[in-house]
């Protein structure tokens, strides 16, 4: 995985050739915590749930995105 920079956040994109987004961390301010975005099938990043994002501390985030599909699915 390749760890792009972006404005408010970062990107975590595949490294084959694809280089297709996987998941997008944007801190929240309060320590090491950060809203989770996956990549959608709508080609826009979107909140894992429907109630405002999952907002982890960023070793819980990394293992949350190693384990849940929605992160996998459009790579």
């Amino acid at each position: 995985m390749d760890d792009r920079g972006e404005i408010m956040g970062h990107s975590v994109k595949e490294a084959r050739e694809t280089e297709a987004p996987i998941a997008r961390l944007k801190p929240t301010g309060n320590n090491d915590e950060v809203r989770l975005g996956y990549w959608s099938h709508r080609r826009k990043w979107e909140d894992v749930d429907d109630t405002g994002g999952v907002i982890l501390p960023l070793d819980h985030a990394l293992e949350f995105i190693a384990n849940e599909a929605i992160f996998w699915t459009w790579t």
